[in-house]
């Protein structure tokens, strides 16, 4: 190509008429070759078959499939369980498959070449539910009936593997869900038996009993506080009668008077009933207070009766061979003495009183520092039986959860079994094929022709860019810049032209030949 050579619509005609034969035989070579190529091609068949997934027979809401995983995430498992090696190379000695690579390859090479022949396509089908899937399964062979025999085969696995997988999860789900159920309730045993033990060992100190604790350390500090002041009035009067019994032994150190002598204890009918009111109320003054109506009354019946044990005493008789008095100094000594009596007995009294109320407080003291000691503990108690509670539900919850889950995995596990779950159905049975789908021998063809043609433009497009050659008048006026005086063509002899003539001839009759015997070897393989 001249460098000072412009690519024009012109130029490309001119080139492609002295191109013209360069460029119909390699074309016509081509597509000779892609036909004759495709006709030596074997016939592939192909059988196919539709699976439809159907919905459970019961509605979700009822029994709660084990399996969920969507067609997509499932489809690939059940291909490799189905076209695992064991069962392809079981399915080409019952079928007697790929007889000639089965001479020359080893087994291996051959389940991956008909690995190679079976598709499986997952596809969306109009249904009524939104997640309505479906999947092809094909397989192609140089055999229409070996085609359709494999697919049946096949789908029968692939339905076969679906349920047994599923009944597989829901059962190995239910196994799983019985033993964590099991561990579950054995731990919950284990934190039950634990939280009674603990308990019982803290009886009295758990945060229930706080309230419990609380009022009768609240009714002990009552007590305790009537028992101190009982005891001051008790310890208040001792003092009084003390002081009153020295007193009156002060004024007589030999416990008598002159002229009188001592007659005894002095005892009245009276004294009995003394005793059990002067009782009573020493009862009553422990629960209650000094101004309830109660001891107030009580007191009064006890004042009446030492009163009336007084005026018993004084109009007593004198007993026989005991002098009578007959003076007023015996009468005063009389009473004299039997106060004395009556103080020493007072003062008794007042003294045990005193004690018996000591140790009654003590005992009190004592159980209220018990339930001291217990109402401290109830906040330490507290933490401890809150984390054991917490765990103790945290494993209840747990275990009727799994217990839940248990039942609904063997109710699923028997729907399994049962096969109302979901299910393949095969909308589309494998059927013989009437007609090859491959090879495609008019586009092999077509294909051979173009890609001849991409070719033999690629080399003219190369010897063009080569050729330096003036081939008009103008293609020196633009190289040269000079003008043209006279063009000679090109003057052959007639030796030249015979050989000229004579090297087309056999060209043509070459091309000829050749398109002959291919046209003959193609409607051969066609017939």
């Amino acid at each position: 190509m001249l460098p000072t050579q412009q690519i024009s619509p012109d130029w490309l005609l001119a080139v492609l008429r002295r191109r013209m034969w360069l460029v119909i035989l390699p074309l016509l070579f081509g597509a000779l070759g892609g036909g004759i190529y495709a006709s030596f091609q074997p016939n592939l068949y192909r059988s196919q078959a539709l699976v439809l997934v159907t919905p459970p027979q019961l509605p979700t809401s009822v029994v709660r499939p084990m399996v969920t995983m969507s067609l997509r995430e499932r489809l690939p498992m059940l291909e490799q369980e189905v076209l695992s090696r064991a069962r392809l190379e079981r399915i080409i000695l019952d079928f007697d498959l790929y007889k000639s690579e089965r001479a020359e390859l080893t087994m291996e090479d051959v389940i991956t070449r008909m690995r190679r022949d079976i598709n499986v396509n997952v596809a969306k089908v109009a249904t009524r539910r939104p997640d309505g899937l479906s999947f092809t399964l094909s397989y192609s062979s140089e055999e229409p009936r070996t085609a359709f025999r494999v697919t049946e085969r096949l789908v029968s696995l692939f339905v076969d593997e679906n349920a047994r997988q599923r009944e597989t999860i829901a059962e190995g789900t239910d196994q799983f869900l019985e033993a964590e159920v099991t561990t579950a309730r054995t731990r919950l045993e284990e934190t039950e038996r634990q939280l009674e033990t603990y308990k019982k060992q803290h009886s009295g100190q758990l945060p229930e009993q706080l309230q419990a604790n609380v009022t009768a350390l609240q009714n002990l500090q009552t007590q305790m506080q009537t028992l101190g002041e009982s005891i001051t009035r008790d310890r208040t009067e001792l003092l009084l009668v003390q002081r009153e019994l020295n007193d009156l032994t002060g004024a007589s150190p030999g416990g008598e008077e002159s002229g009188v002598v001592d007659p005894g204890p002095i005892t009245t009918p009276y004294d009995e009933a003394l005793a059990k009111a002067r009782t009573q109320l020493e009862a009553l003054e422990l629960r209650l207070t000094s101004d309830h109506p109660d001891v107030v009354r009580q007191r009064r019946t006890v004042s009446d009766l030492e009163e009336r044990v007084q005026a018993a005493q004084l109009r007593r008789p004198v007993t026989p061979g005991a002098p009578a008095p007959v003076t007023g100094r015996n009468t005063a000594a009389l009473q004299r003495k039997n106060r004395l009596t009556e103080l020493r007995q007072r003062e008794a009294l007042l003294t045990q009183q005193v004690a018996n109320k000591q140790k009654d407080l003590q005992a009190r003291q004592a159980q209220s520092a018990v339930y001291q000691s217990r109402v401290d503990a109830v906040p330490s108690r507290e933490a401890e039986l809150v984390s054991l509670v917490r765990d103790y539900e945290t494993l209840k919850a747990r275990y009727n959860t799994l217990l839940a889950r248990s039942e609904e995995a063997k109710v699923a596990a028997n729907m399994e079994r049962r096969q109302v779950s979901e299910q393949f159905r095969i909308t589309e049975p494998p059927r013989v094929p009437e007609k090859p789908y491959s090879p495609d021998r008019v586009r092999l063809t077509m294909l051979a022709a173009a890609s001849a043609l991409a070719a033999t433009l690629l080399i003219i497009g190369i010897l063009e860019y080569r050729d330096t050659t003036f081939r008009s008048d103008g293609d020196i006026v633009q190289a040269l810049t000079l003008p043209v005086v006279a063009v000679v063509p090109n003057l052959l002899t007639a030796d030249e032209r015979v050989g000229r003539r004579r090297r087309r001839w056999m060209l043509a009759a070459s091309c000829v030949t050749a398109l002959v015997i291919g046209s003959a070897v193609l409607l051969w393989k066609l017939r």
